[in-house]
């Protein structure tokens, strides 16, 4: 059996596919968000991101097979970039998942991710970013800590901004009832 990427395409419009897969909001005791600073190439400014990744299909023949859930790959997401010995447990998926449209000069394979948001909560184990990812030569993140949203969206980067703020506003509510110090201003935008 072989592993590829899922995409989403249009065949009629000639462009590149979009993507499949989840982002993560895992938070903490204290209401704060889980944010890695990205291992970026040495061209690249660093910058400070939620967990993510691509959702798995399945070949075997040339053929599809099957296709991870997002709860699988948000799982395996969360184990790859921060490590086997943390534990989290899923409590909501967004019912609407969120676009992020590449820049001009960005990817030439897809023009863009269309992700699904997942919130976990932090149960606890160590978080280790020493491992690479799957496929790649180098770790994920480089450094990683825990932020209150606000302070999260001033540092992360600019183009991936409205995703985070609509996947926060979507589990603001859950998490507001879980742990009251998360912030109000995120209490508004759901799904």
């Amino acid at each position: 059996m072989i592993e590829t990427r899922t995409a989403v395409f249009d065949p009629l419009d000639g462009k590149a596919p979009y993507r499949l897969g989840v982002l993560l909001v895992l938070f903490n005791a204290s209401g704060q968000i889980f944010a890695g600073e990205r291992n970026a190439p040495a061209h690249e400014m660093p910058s400070w991101q939620l967990p993510q990744g691509g959702i798995k299909q399945y070949l075997s023949g040339g053929r599809v097979t099957g296709q991870e859930k997002e709860n699988e790959a948000a799982l395996r997401e969360l184990r790859e970039e921060a490590g086997d010995g943390i534990k989290a447990a899923i409590i909501a998926m967004a019912a609407k998942p969120c676009r992020l449209d590449f820049t001009a000069g960005g990817n030439d394979k897809y023009r863009g991710q269309i992700l699904t948001p997942v919130l976990l909560r932090y149960l606890g184990g160590k978080i280790d970013l020493s491992r690479p990812e799957e496929g790649e030569s180098k770790p994920a993140f480089r450094n990683y800590d825990w932020f209150h949203p606000h302070d999260f969206l001033h540092i992360s980067p600019a183009f991936k901004q409205p995703i985070y703020q609509q996947a926060l506003g979507n589990f603001s509510h859950i998490i507001g009832r879980i742990t009251p110090s998360y912030p109000p201003s995120f209490r508004g935008s759901r799904d």
